[in-house]
């Protein structure tokens, strides 16, 4: 026991400049004390290039200065009671980096994070493109998987642990401060981050099975959450606001739903999207519904945030529509890991012919190597057919859910998804409202008065409830334009419940 080599971990001998040891089975043993032999040795090792910043290191037990690369710094702060825990997050330009190695064997990103990171096994300089290690590091390669870039390489290793054969499901994206010159040919690395909204989800079996599906797929299909009465009633009502905020509709006239002289009297924004004209209030009762069996039961809190989005009424079709596929995500590349989840709920059956949920399951895992290459990150976030052809050499392939009336599905933002476009002549509608729930305390004390606007103008806003993004008529370039009519002709009355989830008041508010 006394003869054994103290451990040192694969960034220690990093920074010290060392050897990486030998042995495939390193020891667990604790640190040693700051007057030790070993600790004497490192304090007075000659640092090279990059590591000046390091000398209170193993003096202390932990790292207490930030090395840095450079195109930025990679997140490592050791405490000395715990190897390679991380004390503190780091903010960069790009988010906050979490790295956290708990146990000694496995990899756990902090729910916090915006940007998680690798630990790099060699100085920037020393590592090679061409994605193999120095040779001072080829255990290490064995150890780890590795995405290689034109600035330097990153490493993914466990550093608690040089057991980091355990992490290789946790595949590490290079990065670089400047996000957007991240190159297309990074490759297929993918990245599972846990995201700041994996904390708030519940610990019932329930909510674990939810987040369970949306970790492994990125969306997960809820059945029969409406009944067929309720499913009827809200279909109802829906048919209700199409003929009053266009007149000319009859529910029962299939030849008033399409186009006369060049003039579509269906009140949608896009694709037969309701996201004008007062639609984002219409279904309250639908919300307070889906509130309580679904949203409550997988935050375990009903202190929440309801979205004030559209709904979808696409039209029987006549002929194909060939419309062009608008594949997306709806979070942008800043956002890394699980920021939200979106909802649906179908009043209709749906076929797989029919406009339904489309989706790219685990596509959410290469959410930040495409999305992190826009200049200006936005929520809305369209692929390219080169982003689609990185997509299906990773394995990923599109897929139509149809689901039954009352069914819920539940996606996550950085799933590649889209409303799927009819295939060819069908008979049926699309009917589906959107919803989508979030903890209250998300939600910055600045928005609360744009909440309030919002309501007396009756705004559609996004489906982010921590939001107020509200859609406007896009411009018609000369076309004739639908001369709508306001669905309500006050603000409505809402009850203390749907006041709550669209947060014009406070559920501190002791009235």
């Amino acid at each position: 026991m006394g003869s054994e080599t103290p451990h040192r971990t694969i960034l220690e001998n990093w920074l010290l400049g060392a050897r990486t040891r030998s042995s495939n089975t390193p020891s667990r043993r604790s640190r040693p004390s700051s007057d030790s032999p070993l600790a004497r040795e490192r304090s007075t090792t000659p640092l090279r290039h990059g590591q000046r910043q390091s000398q209170e290191l193993l003096s202390k037990g932990g790292l207490k200065r930030m090395p840095k690369l450079s195109s930025g710094i990679w997140p490592r702060k050791m405490r000395a009671d715990e190897p390679c825990a991380v004390k503190t997050q780091v903010t960069m330009a790009n988010g906050v980096w979490p790295r956290r190695c708990v146990g000694g064997e496995e990899i756990i990103i902090d729910p916090e994070s915006l940007w998680p990171a690798g630990y790099l096994t060699g100085s920037p300089k020393r590592l090679r493109v061409d994605g193999k290690s120095p040779p001072q590091h080829k255990r290490s390669k064995s150890m780890s998987e590795e995405s290689s870039m034109s600035a330097f390489t990153w490493s993914k290793a466990c550093d608690a642990c040089a057991r980091a054969s355990r992490c290789e499901a946790d595949a590490m994206t290079p990065f670089r401060s400047d996000v957007a010159k991240i190159p297309r040919s990074v490759g297929t690395a993918t990245l599972n981050v846990a995201g700041p909204l994996t904390r708030h989800i519940a610990g019932s079996a329930f909510a674990q099975d939810i987040l369970t599906r949306l970790d492994s797929d990125g969306y997960v299909v809820l059945q029969n959450v409406l009944s067929a009465d309720e499913s009827e009633r809200e279909l109802g009502r829906m048919w209700d606001w199409v003929e009053k905020v266009s007149p000319g509709v009859n529910r029962v006239d299939p030849e008033s739903w399409y186009s006369r002289n060049s003039l579509d009297p269906w009140p949608h924004a896009s694709r037969d999207m309701m996201q004008l004209y007062q639609a984002g209030w219409l279904f309250g009762e639908l919300r307070e519904a889906l509130g309580t069996r679904v949203f409550e039961p997988l935050y375990g809190t009903r202190k929440l945030h309801c979205s004030k989005d559209g709904f979808c009424f696409q039209r029987p079709t006549k002929t194909d529509p060939k419309r062009r596929p608008i594949d997306h995500f709806d979070q942008s590349g800043g956002k890394l890991g699980l920021h939200c989840i979106q909802g649906s709920v179908a009043l209709l059956d749906q076929e797989s012919g029919d406009g339904c949920f489309s989706c790219w399951p685990g596509s959410h895992r290469h959410h930040a190597r495409i999305a992190g290459k826009k200049p200006k990150p936005s929520d809305w976030f369209v692929l390219s057919d080169a982003d689609k052809a990185s997509l299906t050499e990773a394995g990923c392939a599109e897929l139509r859910v149809p689901v039954n009336r009352g069914d819920v599905v539940l996606w996550r933002s950085d799933l590649v998804h889209m409303g799927g476009s009819p295939i060819g002549r069908r008979r049926g509608f699309r009917s589906v409202v959107y919803v989508c729930m979030l903890p209250s305390q998300l939600t910055p004390d600045s928005i609360y008065g744009k909440k309030a606007e919002a309501y007396a103008k009756l705004a559609t806003g996004s489906h982010w409830p921590t939001k107020e993004e509200w859609f406007c008529p896009r411009h018609n370039y000369g076309r004739p334009r639908l001369k709508a009519m306001p669905y309500f002709d006050s603000q409505p009355k809402l009850s203390k419940r749907l006041q709550e989830l669209y947060g014009l008041r406070r559920y501190d508010n002791p009235d």
